[in-house]
């Protein structure tokens, strides 16, 4: 058995991890892992370009702005993450004079069969 001196000395590592088995688990009404997607992809082009002057944007059915990111600095990735199931709009800017293909992409997440859920790249090309 331990010893008292032995059992307050690890009661507080045992609070933490019962604490993160409980978030893990849903008790602490946090999201859980499997409730939130990542929309990810490349934006791609044929010669060296500056990526930090590119953005990306998720827009609500409404078109309000709900997430923007730029993408990684040295191959074009980019990945959004949605935390709730709908009707979204992916957007891709750069600065005047530059356009992409396809400029946007309509999503429709709904947890099994759009290309966040599955985890497939949305890939737009600065043409």
């Amino acid at each position: 058995l331990l010893s008292r001196k032995m059992l307050l000395m690890v009661y507080p590592y045992l609070a933490v991890v019962l604490l993160g088995l409980s978030c893990a688990d849903g008790w602490g009404g946090h999201a859980r892992a499997q409730d939130v997607f990542g929309c990810g992809g490349f934006v791609k082009a044929r010669f060296a370009i500056d990526y930090s002057r590119v953005e990306l944007r998720l827009l609500s059915k409404a078109l309000s702005l709900k997430y923007s990111t730029e993408c990684a600095p040295t191959n074009g990735y980019f990945l959004i993450p949605l935390y709730d199931k709908g009707e979204y709009l992916l957007q891709v800017t750069g600065p005047p004079g530059w356009s992409f293909e396809p400029a946007e992409v309509p999503l429709l997440v709904d947890g099994h069969t759009d290309p966040c859920s599955l985890g497939d790249d949305i890939n737009f090309e600065l043409v």
